[in-house]
């Protein structure tokens, strides 16, 4: 598919990679924390890396996910995510989204299973 026919779907069905952190879009199993949405398991998403390395575009199963509360997330979690530790992941989330109420808005750490990762 390819990258005008992925921007073409329903938002739903896509999820945008302004960075791929620890080149994790090129690995088997990865994880990605997104403010909370209607994201299904299992569910088939694509996913888009929007620098210059196309390659890394690719469709991904979701496998499963879990709902937190930023305050919530574990340093592992931040680490393997973002390659930032707890405190600076919490702040990127809190500058990304400055008008979110971070007392009550949900993140989903996502786990996911790249289903092109043998092509890459």
């Amino acid at each position: 598919m390819t990258k005008e026919q992925i921007f073409a779907l329903q938002p739903s069905r896509k999820i945008i990679f302004s960075k791929n952190c620890n080149k994790k879009l090129y690995c088997h199993y990865y994880t990605t924390i997104r403010k909370s949405s209607a994201y299904y398991v299992p569910g088939e998403y694509y996913f888009v890396f929007q620098a210059r390395h196309a390659a890394a575009d690719h469709r991904a199963l979701l496998i499963t996910k879990k709902t937190i509360l930023l305050e919530q997330l574990p340093e592992i979690t931040a680490y393997l995510d973002t390659g930032m530790n707890q405190h600076q992941t919490k702040e990127l989330f809190r500058r990304m989204y400055p008008q979110a109420d971070w007392n009550t808005q949900k993140l989903d750490i996502l786990l996911l299973q790249n289903l092109e990762a043998d092509l890459l």
